[in-house]
């Protein structure tokens, strides 16, 4: 099921959402190569292009499948220091830790956990009585959602 471009499983593993978010960011890549590659345009430029396009398809749907298995978030940590990789021109041999130094970036962990953080520090500030009650409820009941239903024993 695809709901809000999120592709959704059975079992909530959310595999086909990571696997989605790596097809655009290649097609995305594509597109943009002959920018990345391009000696004459600035580093600065190049991340700028990285944080504003690539980063959000990349992380898009981030609070639905920031609990995936380590398996998955990886798989999206390859593909950002792919992105890296490309608007700094730096060699296969470039340690991680120095890319993300470099381009002042968080890796795909850290960036998951702080916007998680937002993400729900906002919805349980959020206006709307119903919103809010979500996040204070104790995990599978939401009375303000479902008042009608009973709890099943």
């Amino acid at each position: 099921v695809k709901y809000l471009g999120i592709v959704l499983d059975k079992r909530l593993t959310f595999k086909n959402a990571v696997n989605n978010n790596i097809k655009k960011t290649n097609a995305a890549i594509r597109r943009l190569l002959y920018i990345l590659i391009n000696r004459n345009v600035s580093i600065e430029n190049k991340l700028l292009l990285f944080k504003v396009v690539l980063r959000p398809i990349l992380t898009y749907g981030m609070p639905c499948w920031n609990r995936a298995a380590k398996h998955h978030l990886q798989r999206l940590q390859v593909m950002q220091n792919k992105c890296l990789r490309l608007a700094l021109s730096a060699d296969r041999y470039t340690p991680i830790r120095e890319l993300h130094r470099a381009a002042h970036v968080d890796t795909i962990a850290e960036f998951a956990a702080k916007h998680a953080t937002r993400f729900y520090q906002k919805t349980r500030t959020h206006g709307n009585p119903y919103v809010a009650g979500i996040m204070t409820a104790p995990p599978g009941k939401h009375p303000h959602i479902f008042p009608d239903l009973e709890e099943p024993q």
